[in-house]
């Protein structure tokens, strides 16, 4: 007889009249559950449900032979070990040892961290194709870069654009794949955290920055919390005046759907940009490991973009243009424009900062709500275990695709989808 063992959920689940019991153990001709009633075996089967990884499905059968060995009320919730006479539970039961063998590829325990961030990037971004050999395809696309945090708002007030944009490709190993005069258009400000997002008169003065450049400008707001309202509604009517005086127009990244009543009266300036905080998706750095994923990749890459009704709603409301992200699974596209943000893809975001919690508390679970922010992120990132593949950046945790960059293919098939737009998010 095979020693007690612990069988992970949902591996084999035992139920009895129509109800899921807890399994405790198992061995080869006996299991042991919990139920919070008092069960009657006199005249109910047990039903055995084993999971089976190549059908990524269950196979069911019914116990009719059995014997109650032992029974125990604890005051919460009734124990029974029960023996088990039935020679397919033993067969299934060894099968389910070999599988959870074969699994164990699968294990997501690593310890094993990076030396520093710096270290981190080499790994992710060196190793690139270089421009010549890609250059034909990527020129098919418009090219544009972030200015998204104080240090950047500073270095592209002082330098001029080409020389920024060479100073961030080579802070990430991209200097030789792509060329910085190739780069057309800005995005201003930060889609995750609304501390990151310039005052209005740093603001003004990027915009003027870029309009001189010969830039083409996206505002990239995030979230709007309800404190901030006003100086959003502010922040929006400032813009729109520069933009009247400078007789040009400017893209507005929407991320709260409340943002679209505050643009609605200024469309003949202000283009609404759908944002990837709204453009929903299940984004997990691990998700190539998930046993029977090719089953299901097809429902990771639709979301509710894919039904024509909710894009004839964004019409509506002057949004022509969504904003997508690479993340290990293709995107199914919408019929409007988009644009691909790459080789970081957002996983999660919070108002309150796990960054700051860990800075001030050593624990990143006692967060708040920051209202003086001290700026950690620019000097601290979160690492995580190599085999993550992610980190976390201000209050966002993030994942890293650098298959655009390694992958002539993807961007053949960019070519012939809605995308026209590569946002590099470094």
């Amino acid at each position: 007889m095979s020693d007690n063992i612990m069988i992970p959920p949902a591996v084999l689940l035992v139920e009895m009249n129509g109800r899921e019991l807890k399994l405790v153990n198992c061995t080869e001709c006996e299991i042991t559950v919990w139920s919070f009633d008092e069960l009657n075996f006199a005249n109910n089967s047990i039903i055995l449900k084993f999971f089976c990884v190549e059908e990524y499905g269950y196979s069911e059968i019914e116990i009719s032979d059995s014997e109650v060995l032992y029974i125990n009320y604890n005051g919460s919730y009734w124990e029974y070990k029960i023996k088990i006479r039935d020679e397919q539970y033993s067969l299934k039961y060894n099968g389910i040892l070999e599988q959870l063998d074969s699994i164990k590829k699968y294990d997501d325990s690593c310890n094993e961290f990076y030396d520093d961030y710096e270290s981190a990037k080499i790994e992710w971004f060196g190793n690139n194709r270089g421009y010549d050999a890609q250059k034909d395809i990527i020129n098919c696309f418009q090219q544009c870069f972030l200015v998204e945090n104080f240090d950047d708002y500073k270095m592209f007030l002082d330098m001029p654009k080409n020389e920024f944009v060479s100073y961030k490709l080579k802070n990430y190993y991209l200097n030789e794949t792509f060329l910085a005069e190739d780069f057309s258009r800005v995005y201003i400000g930060n889609q995750y955290c609304h501390n990151l997002f310039p005052g209005d008169d740093m603001l003004l003065k990027l915009m003027k920055k870029a309009l001189s450049e010969k830039l083409e400008i996206t505002i990239a707001f995030t979230y709007i919390r309800e404190i901030f309202i006003s100086k959003v509604c502010g922040t929006i009517d400032c813009i729109f005046e520069w933009c009247v005086k400078n007789d040009t127009k400017v893209e507005v990244i929407v991320n709260d759907w409340g943002m679209l009543e505050v643009l609605s009266d200024k469309l003949d300036r202000l283009t609404p940009v759908l944002g990837v905080l709204l453009n929903k998706r299940k984004k997990d750095p691990r998700t190539y490991r998930k046993i029977g994923l090719e089953k299901y990749n097809s429902y990771l890459e639709e979301n509710n973009l894919n039904a024509e009704h909710f894009c004839d709603f964004l019409k509506k409301n002057g949004i022509e243009r969504i904003e997508y992200e690479s993340h290990g699974v293709a995107n199914r596209y919408a019929i409007l424009k988009a644009s691909i943000s790459f080789p970081y893809y957002q996983t999660n975001t919070s108002q309150y900062c796990p960054l700051y919690a860990q800075c001030v508390n050593l624990n990143r679970n006692y967060q708040k709500l920051v209202t003086q922010c001290p700026k950690y992120c620019r000097k601290f990132a979160m690492m995580f275990p190599k085999n993550v593949k992610a980190i976390g950046r201000y209050n966002s945790i993030f994942g890293i695709d650098n298959e655009l960059l390694r992958n002539e293919g993807f961007l053949k098939e960019l070519k012939n989808s809605p995308v026209d737009r590569l946002v590099l998010n470094i």
